[in-house]
């Protein structure tokens, strides 16, 4: 599969999956994850959820941020689709274990995989031949690893209040089970690539040294 092909599978998702929210600007419940709905038989919801949103602005927000991070990461696109695929289902799962409200208000975004993608895909950053790249790919996994704990600790986003249209009702397990299936993926990448200090193309470690490359 080709990159082109890849990007537009993804787009033709984001379309398919809210046909009726860009028709009638009402939410697809039907794709949505419901735990009652699962349970009775509609396991599709796992893996659909995350195509769902519930306005153009959370669409916007979502596909635009995902689809950047999608398109960052290194690799063939079976690799792309694999990560998401794993951080999409790590996210549903720890906001069905971990957050009560889903049982009533159900869960839809790509904010939860966004979160893990964005873990692999600075991972992708970190092995560039520039320091000044592989710092600011080391911060911004740091940023979101520790933005996923605090608002798991507060039990909101704490960027509730700086959107400018409906997002829906965050789900802050959702963000850290994102983060962690990306930790998981990251942390494997590393080991095989013979630790923090092996090969050259692995800058995990120099990533967050001062000292001259």
């Amino acid at each position: 599969m080709g990159k082109r092909l890849s990007n537009l599978l993804f787009l033709a998702a984001l379309c398919f999956f809210n046909l009726p929210l860009l028709a009638s600007q009402a939410p697809a419940a039907r794709w949505g994850f419901s735990p009652e709905r699962v349970l009775s038989g509609e396991w599709w919801r796992i893996l659909t959820y995350a195509w769902a949103h519930v306005s153009g602005y959370h669409l916007i927000l979502d596909g635009a941020a995902t689809g950047i991070l999608f398109s960052m990461i290194a690799g063939p696109e079976w690799r792309k689709w694999a990560i998401f695929l794993t951080c999409s289902l790590a996210s549903v799962l720890m906001a069905w274990a971990f957050a009560p409200q889903v049982r009533e208000i159900g869960l839809c975004g790509l904010s939860g995989a966004a979160h893990g993608l964005m873990v692999v895909a600075m991972l992708d950053q970190i092995k560039e031949e520039r320091k000044s790249t592989r710092v600011f790919a080391g911060v911004s996994i740091a940023a979101v690893t520790g933005k996923a704990l605090l608002e798991t600790y507060l039990g909101t986003s704490v960027f509730i209040g700086m959107h400018f249209g409906n997002i829906g009702t965050p789900i802050p397990a959702c963000h850290l089970g994102g983060v962690m299936a990306g930790w998981l993926i990251l942390l494997e990448t590393v080991k095989g690539s013979g630790g923090l200090a092996g090969t050259k193309g692995n800058q995990l470690g120099s990533c967050l040294s001062f000292k001259k490359s």
